[in-house]
């Protein structure tokens, strides 16, 4: 009994040792950040993130002084230009699904075990966070979604994109070469700038035009002509809306708001038929309905079989919020 329990001991403590240690120092690794970030000091007081207000309000010993890197909270990834150990934080909590422990664990990178958890920021338990550790090699490549914090490096500077003619990845149908990591790093999410359209900058050589058809707003296809181009402006109905609350479902039972709003479940033609389909939101945050038209002005509701009498789609006890019909 006694050699079976220094055993079970003895095997408690190796599960252990590999599920989480220490924290270990050394030679701190040179990364690289896509996108638009600052290098700081990690320390009470320090703000985490570029597009929120929060502010470290614990830090351990071992932690603080250290650098890390502040950008927007989702924009997470990095990659390794010299060999060295590099520190990432993640909240314990996965009430949102912004806990990346997973995602860490599953790279590689080891859950440090003092402290177990530290309050980042804020009072509340879900903002508390893990720390994981790595040695990491130049050339690793990571990326997290919603988020993590990186810290402890030596260095951490820009990656600049890769030049958009010199793309190697897939050739698409009508010649433009897409770059070999898709979506492009060239986008900054964070940017209000207007997206760089690179087949304009280093067009094809050759640009197919058998395709299909091709819709000649730019002179992008064009390479002589002497037609002229003119703009026409949609004239506004002078009837509108032409769809608005008409019925119960509509009018907002239960003192809600009245409504009949397309949101994002779309309008779409269906040329067989020859009738615009519409998917819409009847009463703010009632049901969903179905609406047609042949002309889209003057729409039918016909009756279905969820409720009957009535137009509705979306089966009791269901209510939309964020939706798409696909």
């Amino acid at each position: 009994m006694e050699k079976r329990g220094c055993l079970s001991l003895l095997l408690a403590g190796l599960l252990s040792s590999v599920q989480a240690v220490s924290f270990r120092s050394g030679s701190s690794a040179e990364i690289e950040v896509p996108g638009e970030f600052q290098v700081d000091t990690f320390e009470v007081g320090a703000k985490i993130f570029s597009n929120r207000g929060f502010t470290v309000v614990e830090c351990p010993a071992f932690l603080e002084g250290v650098l890390f890197v502040r950008d927007s909270i989702g924009l997470d990834g990095f990659r390794v230009v010299q060999d060295g150990v590099i520190t990432v934080l993640t909240p314990e909590s996965n009430q949102y699904k912004s806990a990346q422990y997973e995602a860490l664990e599953s790279q590689g990178f080891v859950r440090i075990s003092t402290p177990t958890l530290f309050q980042l920021f804020g009072d509340l338990s879900g903002n508390q966070v893990r720390i994981y550790q790595k040695k990491v090699k130049a050339g690793d490549q990571y990326d997290f979604k919603k988020w993590t914090v990186v810290l402890g490096f030596a260095s951490a500077r820009k990656r600049e994109p890769q030049a958009w003619n010199k793309n190697e990845g897939e050739v698409l149908y009508n010649g433009i070469r897409l770059p070999k990591v898709w979506p492009p790093e060239q986008i900054d999410p964070t940017s209000r700038k207007p997206m760089p359209v690179p087949y304009l900058d280093f067009p094809p050589p050759v640009i197919p035009m058998d395709v299909g058809r091709q819709l000649l707003v730019d002179d992008f296809l064009i390479e002589k002509t002497d037609l002229t181009r003119t703009f026409h402006y949609p004239e506004k109905y002078a009837g509108n809306p032409v769809l608005k609350a008409e019925n119960d479902l509509e009018e907002g039972p239960g003192n809600k708001l009245a409504g009949a709003c397309p949101k994002s479940g779309g309008l779409w033609w269906d040329p067989e038929e020859q009738l615009f389909k519409l998917w819409y939101e009847a009463g703010w945050l009632g049901t969903i309905c179905y609406a047609t038209s042949m002309d889209g002005i003057h729409w039918d509701r016909p009756e279905l079989d969820i409720l009957p009498g009535y137009n509705q789609v979306l089966p009791f006890g269901l209510k939309p919020d964020s939706w798409t019909v696909v």
